[in-house]
């Protein structure tokens, strides 16, 4: 005996063990596991050419989307020089400015607090 199985975790003997990626199989189990890996490697390679197609529709909506937004901008910047009339407003007016007085204000006086002492306190218990 060598070790376990990777996969059934039964013990493996010397004669029968097959040894890949620093893991022990049964002859059966290696199979099966080799034959999962296959399908999974040739489902990741599918997914990656799916992805990279859906990466290049993605840059080319986004460069239509900017595109579309310019067009948007453009068609807005027209409408609104078409809508300003070319007369000219008359000047307005300059009167006289209004000075504004300042109102005078007057100092608030502090009142003061008595404070409290002991010998005040002690004239109130008597």
């Amino acid at each position: 005996m060598v070790g376990n199985c990777h996969v059934c975790q039964k013990p493996v003997p010397r004669s029968n063990m097959t040894y890949t990626n620093e893991k022990v199989f049964h002859p059966n189990c290696y199979e099966s596991v080799k034959v999962s890996m296959e399908s999974i490697q040739q489902d990741s390679i599918e997914n990656e050419k799916l992805k990279q197609e859906l990466q290049q529709e993605l840059r080319g909506l986004k460069v239509q989307l900017a595109k579309l937004k310019n067009l948007s901008v453009r068609k807005k910047s027209k409408k609104s020089t078409k809508k300003k009339s070319t007369k000219r407003k008359p000047a307005k007016k300059k009167g006289k400015k209004s000075t504004k007085r300042r109102k005078a204000t007057t100092k608030r006086k502090r009142t003061t607090t008595k404070r409290k002492t002991r010998s005040s306190r002690a004239k109130r218990r008597r």
